[in-house]
């Protein structure tokens, strides 16, 4: 394409040009011409457009060969086992992240001093945490007690998969990050942060499965989606496939993409409950009619590891594999996954994956990361211009303006929460996984319903469960039911209409958590059957002040 626009101005020789009538046919001679010199004035000179064009087609192609590049060559290979390698990926974040937290200590880098070992104190009705010296591992038993020792929660809140939930003692070590960069901003910021941000960066490694060199923290899920997506050197034509039941975000986002860079997207349309190899048919075919009647074949594929509304877990590994063997580059949005599934980025070899820390590694809010696979780092850049602009994927997304980073060291802080308090992630998991059943068992005995995933290998913690009588729901039935939970029986739970083999039916987004309990679902199966069914008329969600579509679209 350059080469053609390159040869346009050439035509042009070294005239001026000077009148809306050159300009005009020199644009109509090709569409990509168009565009760029839509934004040349008369009177500039055919060697100055030249020269502009030329530059942006060098770092076009160069940016173009990453994007879709797939791991081909003995070069790429070898580089693709060794940060695929999980021990390599293990010892190497391990050894890191213990010489960041030395180097940090001798150069006096501050940090935050939480200190673990509790114990339990009567104020009134509750129980609250006094914290002794010195530190010392503690492990204490989850359900209500968690809450009411380590959160700030209400009691029925059953919905951490939106924006997750802060232990005290993590919130506590954010004010101190906080107080050591307000001690003095200049020092901490250019000698202090780089330091504790690389040693997060390295610990986090170790939970997601990731090659700790490709791991970057970012603000969000969403902040990382639109770095790749913003990043990427998109021509008009260009396709990319996503599924149906992906993460309303991400499809605005692949909206943005059409109006702005003439991106077409491609829908795989799903009907839970599927299996896995199911999925995998439905976009193999999908794949093969592209490639044999509509071509071209997308140059992108997006997936959630877990969907957000629906909350199933894909096969990710397997869905990357399929991608790749088309030709097709892979991005994939874990942000439901990581702490909720024991996961292994490198295994599953997405060329970008992406996630949270906040939603189920008890991070404070605004934590998110970026995986980069190695032959994808050349065309991937900060949403923001950074300060190290030109100088490589690593130092490009180490700082790229002033914020408040004490959210992003707190990590340290949450994965100590997880190891000193709650016994390791294992441990987290399998209590997690056992009130996934018992809240099945117990809202299927009350309603009569299952989980429009399956069985739990598809659910994990987050069974989806129908309500009684709610087939045929109209879309505003979700929002009206979440207002209803809220403001009459202080439960905060998520609802959305699910298509279920063509009906639309009302259904309720179980996020089970190490503070819930049994209680918490019975509570919810005896609220939602007062109803009687009788969903549509409810008007309660007046009182919150807002509208049911904005509930559904904000908290999902």
């Amino acid at each position: 394409m350059f080469s053609s626009i390159k040869g346009s101005i050439q035509g042009a020789g070294s005239k001026v040009l000077g009148t809306d009538e050159e300009l005009k046919a020199l644009k109509k001679e090709n569409a990509e011409l168009m565009r760029i010199l839509g934004e040349v004035r008369p009177g500039m000179g055919a060697e100055r457009v030249r020269k502009l064009v030329e530059e942006k087609a060098a770092f076009h192609s160069k940016q173009r060969r990453a994007m879709i590049d797939i791991v081909d060559t003995t070069t790429e290979k070898l580089v693709n086992v060794i940060h695929g390698n999980s021990l390599l990926n293990k010892a190497e974040a391990t050894i890191k992240s213990h010489f960041y937290d030395k180097t940090g200590d001798t150069i006096g880098a501050l940090e935050s001093n939480i200190e673990w070992k509790t114990k339990w104190k009567p104020l009134g009705s509750k129980m609250t945490c006094q914290r002794l010296n010195p530190p010392q591992e503690l492990t204490v038993e989850f359900g209500r007690n968690m809450r009411l020792l380590f959160f700030e929660l209400d009691e029925n809140f059953l919905n951490a998969a939106s924006y997750g939930a802060t232990p005290k003692p993590v919130s506590e070590a954010r004010a101190q990050w906080d107080l050591a960069n307000q001690l003095n901003p200049v020092k901490w910021r250019f000698t202090m942060l780089p330091i504790r941000l690389r040693q997060a960066e390295q610990r986090l490694s170790l939970y997601i499965g990731s090659d700790p060199s490709d791991t970057k923290i970012v603000l969000n899920a969403n902040a990382a989606t639109s770095s790749v997506l913003k990043s990427l050197p998109w021509e008009v034509g260009d396709r990319i496939i996503i599924f149906d039941i992906d993460y309303d975000a991400t499809k605005n986002a692949c909206d943005w993409l059409k109006r702005n860079k003439g991106v077409e997207t491609i829908e795989v349309k799903l009907t839970l409950p599927m299996t896995d190899d199911e999925i995998i048919a439905t976009t193999k075919k999908s794949l093969d009619q592209l490639s044999t009647t509509n071509p071209p074949m997308p140059v992108l594929a997006n997936f959630c590891h877990v969907t957000s509304k629906s909350a199933r877990i894909f096969p990710a590994k397997r869905l990357t594999k399929l991608f790749h063997s088309y030709g097709i580059s892979v991005m994939c949005d874990g942000a439901q996954a990581a702490g909720h599934l024991d996961i292994n980025v490198a295994d599953i070899g997405a060329d970008w994956y992406l996630g949270t820390v906040h939603k189920w590694l008890y991070s404070c809010q605004g934590v998110g990361f970026l995986v980069t696979q190695p032959h994808k780092q050349a065309c991937t850049f900060p949403l923001t211009v950074s300060y190290f602009d030109g100088q490589g994927y690593q130092k490009e997304f180490q700082y790229y303006g002033l914020q408040d980073f004490s959210t992003w060291c707190s990590v340290l802080d949450a994965l100590d929460f997880v190891e000193k308090v709650c016994g390791g992630m294992a441990n987290v998991r399998k209590y997690c996984r056992e009130q996934a059943q018992k809240c099945v068992a117990i809202l299927a005995k009350e309603w009569g319903t299952q989980p429009l995933q399956g069985t739990q290998e598809y659910y994990g913690n987050m069974p989806i469960m129908p309500l009684p009588k709610a087939d045929n729901a109209d879309g505003t039935m979700a929002g009206k039911v979440m207002g209803y939970l809220m403001t009459r029986h202080n439960i905060t739970a998520f609802l959305l209409v699910a298509d279920i083999k063509g009906v639309p039916t009302l259904c309720i987004r179980c996020t089970c958590q190490i503070y819930t309990d049994e209680s918490d679902w019975i509570r919810l199966a005896q609220a939602i059957s007062q109803l009687n069914g009788n969903y549509g008329t409810l008007k309660v969600i007046a009182e919150l002040g807002i509208l049911p579509d904005s509930v559904s679209a904000m908290i999902s």
